[in-house]
């Protein structure tokens, strides 16, 4: 169901994850190195550097309260590196899979033949021969049928194959045999990645004495404007994107398109233990909804008997959360093609 809420909100409080430190680092800042929002233009604005071992990036963009924010944080250039190359699939991987296939089925095609090859039948009457050749026959049928039944098998096992490939590799097999990135497969893979971002964003709550709903809005603020809006490539040296960028690899880069910029600000705010979030998927659109009572006005999903406000993170627009644009709500309201999926289970 797709509503505008009519009831008040009334927030929630965020407690970052306990970290794990195989899956990121933090760099202790230097001082002398660090820079101030005087030391940029107008936000918004970003700065990505690759150091010896890691990038350095700075993220300038104004919060919903109007404040200048300045985010910094560093992220292991091997790690973003990993995040990158798990995802996207290869025309070889599938033909890794019909090599197989096609030898197994040849297998299958020549243990038959060597089991049906001819027989010479004598008999001393003709009862006999016809008795020795009905036996012949259901033999024949049995040995039929359990063919087609390791052809039946084999065809199943290919294509599981097929899928376990796929998801191994960020993708989903839709009906009709279509086949689509999976944004919560992205989120898992990453989102405990993304803790130094999450460490930078409660820097930031210190400073300005922010609560957990600012703390959304800000992290929702960078990405909507300090990481610009561009679509990525379907394919990318021989790997097959889907049109869509992990989030390491969308911040490395400072763009992402829709539901780039949504797994990528899922990955950062899912570093908070309380923070329950699902993405929407619509005809031409991906977003995102975090479990919340909402404020009147805003824009929400009801998923599971729960209050979700949407978050639209694409950007340029700069939209805090509860506010699409009409062009989404109106998808949202028709409900035809509207899929919601929680990002962790």
């Amino acid at each position: 169901m797709v509503a505008v809420a009519v009831c008040l909100g009334c927030g929630w409080g965020l407690h970052l994850n306990a970290p794990n430190s195989d899956d990121w680092v933090i760099t202790q800042e230097d001082e002398s190195d660090s820079a101030t929002v005087e030391d940029f233009a107008q936000p918004p604005y970003r700065r990505i550097r690759r150091k010896a071992g890691s990038y350095e990036f700075t993220f300038g963009f104004l919060s919903f309260r109007r404040d200048p924010l300045q985010v910094r944080f560093e992220l292991d250039s091997k790690i973003v590196d990993q995040s990158d190359m798990e995802f996207g699939y290869t025309e070889q991987g599938l033909k890794n899979i019909d090599v197989w296939y096609q030898n197994a089925r040849r297998s299958l095609a020549q243990e038959a033949k060597d089991d049906s090859g001819a027989v010479r039948v004598t008999a001393k009457t003709q009862q006999e021969l016809n008795r020795k050749i009905a036996e012949i026959k259901a033999s024949r049928q049995s040995a039929q049928a359990v063919l087609d039944k390791k052809l039946q098998e084999l065809e199943d096992e290919y294509e599981r194959k097929r899928q376990e490939y796929f998801e191994s590799r960020g993708f989903k097999l839709l009906p009709e045999n279509k086949i689509s990135a999976s944004i919560p497969w992205l989120v898992g893979k990453n989102w405990r990645r993304l803790m130094p971002v999450a460490v930078a964003f409660e820097r930031v709550r210190a400073e300005h004495n922010y609560d957990s709903q600012d703390v959304v809005g800000a992290a929702l603020a960078m990405v909507q404007t300090a990481l610009d809006y561009r679509v990525p490539p379907r394919e990318e040296a021989n790997r097959r994107l889907g049109g869509v960028l992990p989030p390491m690899t969308a911040l490395a880069r400072g763009w992402g398109d829709c539901d780039t910029k949504t797994a990528a600000l899922a990955s950062i705010l899912l570093n908070w233990d309380q923070v329950d979030i699902v993405g929407v998927g619509l005809p031409g659109h991906y977003l995102m909804a975090i479990q919340d009572i909402p404020d009147r006005g805003e824009a929400y999903v009801e998923y599971r008997g729960l209050n979700y406000v949407l978050i639209e993170p694409a950007g340029p627009r700069w939209s805090a959360p509860g506010e699409v644009s009409d062009e989404t709500l109106a998808k949202l309201n028709l409900a035809s093609g509207v899929s919601i999926e929680p990002f962790l289970n």
